[in-house]
């Protein structure tokens, strides 16, 4: 079934869920950027994802929503691990060792290993040929939005990037990809907003933990916190976290991953749009031409994904 084909009110549902994930997620580069300024990161990730844990656990119990059983704790180490410590512990330590442009493009290998552990999972979905020509046109348009050749060499021409760099950035959308893929299977609660809210709690504990391991609390002064970056992390919680998350959950459920994982195309776009009004960045042709490439992209994966799984099972 289409997504066009569905019921008008899972067609609004649907594309606000997605127009949020990519809007949102895209001005988080911003936002984590500043909040780094005054917090070290995995403690700021921690406590970031413990208060949005709160907040939806709140609004999943003023729904209705049933306590978590013990599977469903389970569940959420498993997911909580790849979404939260694998990922955004990956992705830190990223960034610290190559830039930030070369990460960007290595996000958009998360389709590719969805695409992949979906074929490879018992029972699973072998891609066919538009769907893996979406992902390489994808893959195409945000080489050319972020011209990664300009930063692979510095000016007297020694390599600038960091082979440690590039696994820890790939481990993390691995850990991405491969937790997206789990959440739709394991035992979780039937509230999606239930569902994020454990996961963040146990990814939080995690992020914490490797934390406080590495000597962050000492690093810790509150006295100097700037008003900007306590205003990007409220960002990165209400937004970032509480909205944006619970927008994924719901889509994981309700559309195919592949489909899905498209976000990753819009994320840098949307960064690279907000550099251009926030700092005068101009809007060159390798822009239009790289928005052709993953507007293409997109449509080939929406058109050619295979048929979404039967609905999970409340």
């Amino acid at each position: 079934m289409s997504i066009l084909a569905g019921s008008p009110t899972f067609r609004a549902q649907f594309f606000v869920a997605y127009i949020a994930i990519c809007l949102i997620w895209g001005s988080t580069f911003l936002a984590i950027r500043f909040a780094l300024g005054s917090f070290p990161p995995f403690l700021m990730a921690g406590v970031r994802f413990a208060i949005a844990g709160t907040i939806l656990f709140a609004i999943a119990k003023l729904q209705g929503a049933d306590n978590p059983l013990r599977t469903h704790w389970k569940s959420a180490v498993i997911t909580g691990f790849l979404l939260f410590l694998v990922f955004n512990g990956g992705l830190v330590l990223a960034v610290g060792r190559i830039h930030s442009s070369i990460v960007a493009v290595l996000s958009t290998t998360i389709p590719v290993w969805m695409v992949m552990i979906e074929w490879l999972r018992p029972q699973g979905t072998r891609p066919n040929a538009g769907l893996l020509a979406g992902l390489v046109l994808g893959l195409l348009g945000i080489t050319i939005l972020v011209q990664p050749w300009n930063y692979l060499h510095s000016a007297n021409g020694a390599s600038t990037t960091d082979a440690l760099g590039v696994i820890f950035s790939i481990l993390a959308m691995l850990g991405w990809a491969l937790g997206s893929v789990l959440a739709r299977s394991l035992p979780l609660p039937a509230s999606p907003f239930m569902t994020t809210a454990i996961q963040m709690w146990m990814g939080s504990t995690m992020l914490t933990g490797v934390g406080l391991a590495m000597g962050e609390w000492a690093r810790l002064d509150l006295s100097r916190a700037t008003s900007a970056s306590l205003l990007a992390l409220l960002f990165l919680i209400v937004f970032g976290s509480v909205i944006a998350y619970s927008a994924y959950m719901w889509l994981l459920r309700n559309a195919p991953p592949t489909l899905v994982s498209t976000y990753t195309y819009i994320n840098p776009l949307v960064a690279i749009t907000l550099g251009s009004i926030l700092a005068d960045e101009p809007v060159t042709h390798f822009l239009l031409l790289a928005l052709v490439c993953i507007l293409g992209g997109i449509y080939c994966i929406a058109r050619f994904r295979p048929a979404p799984p039967a609905p999970a099972r409340k």
